[in-house]
């Protein structure tokens, strides 16, 4: 008895639905590797969050739309979940303990690139400052021996003035 021509559309909308579901829980593995390597406040963890599923809406509409049509079926919401478990079950830690190494590796290399960049202007700062906290410090002592000096003019101008 032959098979019917859409039980294999079927399939394969289901295969599509599966590795988009997977798809989508590795891109969010990779968003929380990010969000573990540099530390977010809630304000942007929402804001990653809500920008994530909007976008994974619209693919997931688009991909209904183009290969069944617009119709959801459950083989499609099926699909999905399957293609979440899967990944969350097989790679899931594998891709967050991976990536996050990664990631903190890159950070660290990243840090100590700018912290030896940094070294010069660093010195050169240190100088600086050196350099004008000494001239403050030789300020001060012109300015208290010049004012003292213009206070003896003063007075002596003020004494010669009352005569």
């Amino acid at each position: 008895m032959p098979m019917p021509v859409f039980i294999p559309g079927e399939a394969i909308f289901f295969l599509y639905s599966m590795l988009y579901g997977a798809a989508f829980f590795c891109v969010y593995d990779i968003l929380r590797c990010v969000r573990r390597v540099f530390v977010h406040n809630v304000f942007w963890i929402a804001a990653e969050d809500l920008a994530f599923w909007m976008a994974a809406g619209i693919l997931l509409f688009l991909m209904v739309f183009e290969k069944n049509s617009g119709t959801y079926r459950s083989c499609f919401f099926f699909g999905i979940s399957t293609g979440l478990l899967l990944w969350y079950f097989l790679f899931d830690h594998l891709v967050l303990k991976g990536l996050t190494w990664i990631l903190n590796l890159l950070r660290r290399m990243v840090h100590k690139i700018l912290y030896f960049l940094s070294k010069p202007a660093s010195f050169l700062g240190r100088r600086c400052c050196w350099t004008f906290r000494f001239l403050k410090r030789k300020q001060k002592k012109m300015v208290k021996f010049f004012g003292n000096r213009l206070k003896k003019y003063v007075r002596i101008v003020k004494i010669s003035s009352k005569k």
